[in-house]
């Protein structure tokens, strides 16, 4: 007897985006020069950074989660389920520094009313999701931040060393002043969100026009504001001059990395060509 399949949950979840937190005490080499090392993509509200290239972006996570949410659905299938077609895993876009790009803001506030609400399995369904991973674990992108430690515990470090630097402190202090001038409190220096976005957030709601609504005029201001000011791009270049410098100091060994990764994700296509 055939069974409805609601939803495939995500074989791959994602980190967080609106905060990276940094491993304390690294020693800070304040005297370097900063260097404009990032790109700020307004079209597709991408930040782009050096070490982009050899670790994991939300873009390559977005294909590894379509391709494991193919392959289920084909073993799913083979076992009698019926399944729908499921839609792209939502992008929200680089937020390390809060929201930054108002064309983006102004349609979507901070995105949060896009992300896909997870739909229950039934136990037969979640127990068959299951099987069918560990049945076919060869075939799956699973377990990928094993593969791609190196960029990511570099990037880490290149964080660390730049929230050390005195130009982002400064950085981060223009923006809340100028919240603060167009009405809004900034008080919590771990976050990259205003004190009303963050009880926007916290209160959830991202399906009521009214609460969108307010989270659209937030989220804009916070946009402006760190445009006004440079911020991200200057976080942005900050980071990115220390990735420069722990890629050079680690090239070989990203290189290869960097070979991987493209190999992975040709794979990832391949599946999801052949099973859309």
């Amino acid at each position: 007897m055939s069974k409805t399949m609601k939803k495939i949950v995500p074989a791959i979840v994602t980190i967080s985006l609106f905060t990276l937190t940094a491993c304390s005490g690294t020693q800070n080499d304040t005297a370097i020069e900063i260097e404009q090392t990032a790109q700020l993509d307004y079209t597709n509200n991408l930040i782009i950074l050096p070490l982009n290239e050899y670790t994991l972006t939300e873009s390559d996570i977005s294909i590894f989660t379509q391709a494991n949410n193919l392959l289920t659905q084909t073993c799913l299938r083979e076992q009698g389920f019926q399944t729908t077609p499921l839609s792209e895993p939502v992008q929200l876009g680089s937020r390390d520094y809060g929201m930054w790009n108002p064309g983006w803001t102004q349609q979507y506030g901070y995105g949060l009313a896009l992300e896909t609400q997870e739909s229950e399995l039934s136990s037969e369904e979640q127990k068959a999701s299951l099987e069918c991973a560990d049945n076919n674990s060869n075939k799956y992108f699973n377990n990928l931040t094993q593969e791609f430690d190196l960029p990511l515990s570099l990037a880490r470090e290149a964080r660390a060393e730049a929230e050390q630097h005195p130009a982002w402190k400064e950085a981060k202090d223009r923006w809340g002043r100028c919240l603060s001038d167009r009405g809004l409190s900034f008080s919590s220096p771990e976050r990259w969100a205003s004190d009303q976005g963050s009880q926007l957030i916290e209160q959830g709601n991202f399906q009521s026009p009214d609460n969108t609504s307010e989270m659209i005029r937030v989220a804009t201001i916070e946009a402006e504001c760190s445009q006004q000011e440079g911020v991200a791009q200057e976080l942005a270049n900050i980071e990115g001059t220390f990735q420069k410098k722990l890629i050079e100091e680690n090239s070989a060994t990203l290189n290869e990395v960097k070979l991987q990764k493209q190999e992975t994700l040709e794979q990832a296509r391949l599946v999801i060509a052949e099973t859309q």
